[in-house]
C-alpha cells in the first residue's frame, strides 16, 4: 500500500506541471492512473480489515 501512496504522491506533483504546461493528453493519462492507484489502495486497506470494496468505474 505504501507504495501505491508513494506513486499517487509523484502524480500529484505531475498533474500541476502538465496543467502549466496545457498538456491535455498527459492530464488526461496521469488522471486515469491516479485513479487506478487509489482504486488499488482502497482495495488494499478493504481486504487488511476483512471488508469486500465496491466501486464503480466510470
Amino acid at each position: 500500500a505504501e507504495l501505491l501512496e508513494l506513486a499517487g504522491a509523484a502524480y500529484k506533483l505531475l498533474i500541476p506541471i502538465y496543467e502549466h504546461m496545457r498538456a491535455f493528453d498527459f492530464l488526461h493519462v496521469a488522471y486515469g492512473h491516479l485513479s487506478e492507484v487509489y482504486r488499488d489502495v482502497i482495495n488494499v486497506v478493504g481486504r487488511l480489515h476483512g471488508q469486500p470494496v465496491s466501486y464503480s468505474r466510470l
